[in-house]
């Protein structure tokens, strides 16, 4: 309950008023696409992948969380980042087996070119971006 009677903490539209100043800081551009066959490697000539389904421009933050685990005595290298998206985005499948994005464009020349796996998608009741949370697996992960 407000403490002034008549007055909202939150007045209506509040998201909305505050969207383009999220989208305002999105310096980076990534693709989209869903899980399919995995790539051929090497890559052979004339080989094309499935095309991106959705492409849009995004602000990308490590998180503060890297991990190193062993698979079948590999040890695998994963650092997690916030991809911030618009909230008028398509539906995108988080989880194993879900969607990923690649960077196209960033300030940080190597993250370019980049596949983050999406693992978590954060809802809330007031959103002015689309937040993903997605895995780099650095052992796995090739650069161009």
């Amino acid at each position: 309950m407000s403490p002034l009677p008549g007055w909202q903490v939150i007045p209506p539209r509040w998201s909305e008023h505050h969207r383009p100043t999220a989208e305002s800081a999105f310096t980076a551009e990534v693709a989209f696409y869903h899980q399919g066959t995995p790539e051929p490697w090497p890559i052979p000539d004339g080989w094309t992948p499935e095309p991106a389904f959705y492409t849009t421009e995004a602000r990308i933050q490590q998180l503060n969380r890297a991990g190193v685990t062993s698979v079948a005595d590999q040890p695998t290298n994963l650092h997690d980042y916030l991809v911030a998206i618009p909230v008028s985005a398509p539906e995108i499948a988080p989880g194993e087996g879900g969607d990923f994005c690649i960077v196209l464009s960033a300030k940080d020349p190597l993250l370019v070119g980049r596949r983050l796996d999406v693992r978590d998608i954060l809802h809330g009741s007031e959103v002015w971006q689309r937040d993903l949370v997605c895995t780099d697996n650095l052992t796995q992960n090739r650069t161009p």
